[in-house]
C-alpha cells in the first residue's frame, strides 16, 4: 500500500515540477542584448558619407514612396542631385526630424532611430558632400 501512495505521489508532483524547471530554464536566454548580441551593429556616427551611409537609410526607409519610381507626391530624393535640393531648402532636415511645419516622414510611420538621424545630420552639417 505504501509503495502505492509513493507512486502517486511521484505520478502528482512530477510534471509540476518538469513545468517549474521548464519555466525557469525557458526564459533565461529570454534577453535582447544576449540573443541579437551579434546581429546588432553599434551607431557610428563618425562615419557619415553619402554612398555608405546617408544614401542607404534613405534607401531603407524613404525610397519606397520617394524614389524614382514611386514618386509619391512628386517628390523624388532618389539620387544624390534630386536629393540636394530637398537638403538645400530644408526639406529633408525638417521632414525626417518632425519639426513643426513640416510633413512628419516616414508619413504614418515612426521617427528616424537616433543614429539615423544623428548620421544625416552631420552629413548635411558637413556641407552634404556627395562622398
Amino acid at each position: 500500500m505504501e509503495h502505492l501512495i509513493t507512486k502517486r505521489v511521484f505520478i502528482f508532483f512530477f510534471p509540476i515540477f518538469i513545468i517549474i524547471g521548464l519555466s525557469i530554464s525557458g526564459c533565461y536566454y529570454d534577453n535582447e542584448a544576449i540573443l541579437y548580441k551579434y546581429s546588432q551593429s553599434p551607431c557610428d556616427t563618425n562615419s557619415f558619407t553619402y554612398s555608405q551611409n546617408v544614401e542607404p537609410i534613405l534607401s531603407s526607409n524613404c525610397y519606397v514612396c520617394h524614389g524614382q519610381t514611386s514618386a509619391t507626391s512628386g517628390i523624388v530624393i532618389e539620387g544624390y542631385t534630386t536629393l540636394l535640393t530637398y537638403v538645400n531648402n530644408n526639406k529633408l532636415w525638417g521632414d525626417i526630424n518632425h519639426l513643426s511645419g513640416y510633413n512628419a516622414m516616414p508619413l504614418n510611420g515612426n521617427q528616424l532611430n537616433e543614429c539615423n538621424l544623428t548620421i544625416i545630420k552631420k552629413w548635411i552639417k558637413a556641407g552634404a558632400p556627395n562622398n
